[in-house]
């Protein structure tokens, strides 16, 4: 048996998940998705509701903020837009089961 004084403690540094090459391909495609997924319906009912309404009613919720814009015919920037896609999709999928229901 091994004694607690055996141990050790690593501190981790903390990683900023807004940089692009933090995530590469795939991290870019998952924040891309979510955000096709969450924050573009939030955005389009919000505005939406605040034109019909000729006024600011529904304020700015920002659940997931939008990706940085990365440089063109990179992976990066490819993974940005399939995951935009996907998110797009997923989000039709959602809806149409959600209706499809009633």
């Amino acid at each position: 048996m091994t004694s607690n004084d055996d141990s050790q403690v690593f501190d981790a540094e903390p990683i900023d998940l807004n940089k692009s090459s933090v995530g590469g391909y795939a991290g870019n495609f998952v924040h891309s998705f979510g955000h096709a997924l969450v924050q573009a319906p939030i955005d389009g009912v919000r505005e939406v509701v605040n034109t019909i309404s000729r006024s600011k009613i529904v304020p700015k919720i920002e659940i997931v903020k939008p990706p940085e814009k990365a440089e063109i015919a990179t992976p990066e920037w490819e993974a940005q837009k399939f995951g935009t896609g996907a998110g797009l999709i997923a989000g039709l999928i959602i809806l149409a089961r959600v209706l499809t229901r009633r």
